[in-house]
Order: structure tokens, then C-alpha cells, then sequence
């Protein structure tokens, strides 16, 4: 769908397109390496009705994606929908796509709409590896998303990278905080904690990894009140 390619990295956009022959120029924007990916799926051979409806989410993504951040806003608070004022163009181009999806069809449109979503794993699952980080006991939780995998390895291998690379990693660090390779092991199915590191002056970080469905909102995978391994909650 189309709003599943907006919510992926630009790096995994190029991956997905490099696997289907396709070079993109180093610095072409995300919504371009969104739209072009719409337009390879579009080429594939279709039944009439299936074909129409994958050609108007192609169309809709590609008018998008050239409006103005502003022109975006407004469209979606026409529809009565209001965005943060941060909120980037991509994720504004995937809430304008949702919209669209949930406008009512006629039978013919929506059976042809259920198989397009159908070709394209609707039902695909990633991880998702988080950062969050508090340089002191009086500051907000700062909350990043440095990664999506398709597998928990490859997710827990980046976790470790993007945590030893925190700016207050190697001031926190200590052998018997480290907690990361034995979460790790204990990590079910749904994710957690792996390692929270914190400060005498109430400094704190910590990463983790969840499966996430690419049709659902993503939350928070980290809870600092809990740790979660698999389907267990330990208070802490």
C-alpha cells in the first residue's frame, strides 16, 4: 500500500527499489523514491478493475507528494484533520493516502482495492529499534526511532550499534549496568528493553526493539515505569 512505503527508511526505499533493477540518484527525496515505487507496482500486469484502483493510489501519491508542507496541512485540516506542526511531508503524504483509503467505495472498487493491498504484504511485520535518552533529572524523555529490520537479529545487531553511539554512552557505561546480551536472549516475540543506563543527576538512556505492524500506529516501545521481555512485565 501506499502508505506502507512512506513509513519505511529512504535506505530501505533504495533497497526495495535496487532489488527491483531500478538506480535512484543519491540525493533524491523520500516521497520521489515513494512515488517511483508506486510507479513500478503500477507497470505490473493487472486485471481492468484491479489495475484502475492501483492507478488512482499512484496518481494520489504522485500529486502529493509535489504539494508544499503547507498545502499538505491545509488539505488535511479541510478534512478535518489537524497534524503537528512538525510533522514531516512524508508522514503528511501517508495521512492524506489513509484518507483516501477510508472514503467509502462502490463493490467493484473496494473488492480491486482489497486485492492491490493483498499484492503488497499488508499484513508485513518489521522491528523497530528505538532510542531514548535525559541529560538530566529535570529534562523531557527524548524519543528516537534510529531503524526499522525485517528480522529481530539484524534489529538487536543495530540496537547495539545506535546505543554505544549515544552521546552519554561511554560516560554511563558500566560492566554491570550492561544488561544488553542478556535481554537480548530473554526478548520475546513482541520486544522490549535492552539495556537502560542512568546517571546520579537523574540522566538516563536506553534502547529497545518491537515487532511492529506496517498498518498501525507505532507507540512508544519503551515504557519507564516497565521493562518488557516477550509477554512478561517486570516493575522496576
Amino acid at each position: 500500500m501506499a502508505h506502507n512505503y512512506s513509513k519505511l527508511t529512504v535506505a530501505k526505499l533504495r533497497q526495495n527499489l535496487k532489488e527491483r533493477g531500478v538506480e535512484m540518484p543519491s540525493k533524491t527525496k523520500k516521497p520521489d523514491l515513494v512515488s517511483r515505487l508506486l510507479e513500478e507496482d503500477a507497470n505490473r500486469p493487472l486485471s481492468g478493475g484491479e489495475q484502475s484502483a492501483k492507478r488512482k493510489v499512484h496518481t494520489m501519491a504522485d500529486n502529493y507528494s509535489k504539494l508544499t508542507v503547507a498545502k499538505l496541512q491545509q488539505n488535511l485540516r479541510q478534512r478535518g484533520v489537524e497534524m503537528p506542526s512538525k510533522t514531516k511531508k512524508p508522514d503528511l503524504v501517508s495521512r492524506l493516502l489513509e484518507e483516501d483509503a477510508n472514503r467509502p467505495l462502490s463493490g467493484g472498487e473496494d473488492s480491486a482495492k482489497r486485492k492491490v493491498e493483498k499484492t503488497v504484504g499488508a499484513e508485513e511485520k518489521v522491528w523497530l529499534v528505538e532510542t531514548n535518552n535525559r541529560h538530566d533529572g529535570y529534562g523531557e524523555m527524548e524519543r528516537n526511532v534510529v531503524g526499522i529490520y525485517n528480522t529481530k537479529t539484524d534489529a538487536v545487531k543495530n540496537a547495539k550499534v545506535a546505543f554505544t553511539n549515544m552521546d552519554l554512552y561511554k560516560c554511563m557505561y558500566t560492566v554491570e549496568g550492561d544488561t544488553f546480551e542478556e535481554y537480548a536472549k530473554k526478548i520475546g516475540r513482541h520486544g522490549g528493553v535492552l539495556c537502560e543506563l542512568g546517571g546520579e543527576e537523574g540522566e538516563m538512556i536506553s534502547v529497545s526493539i518491537s515487532a511492529v505492524d506496517l498498518n498501525k500506529e507505532v507507540k512508544s516501545t519503551c515504557d519507564h515505569d516497565n521493562k518488557h521481555y516477550g509477554d512478561e512485565t517486570f516493575i522496576v
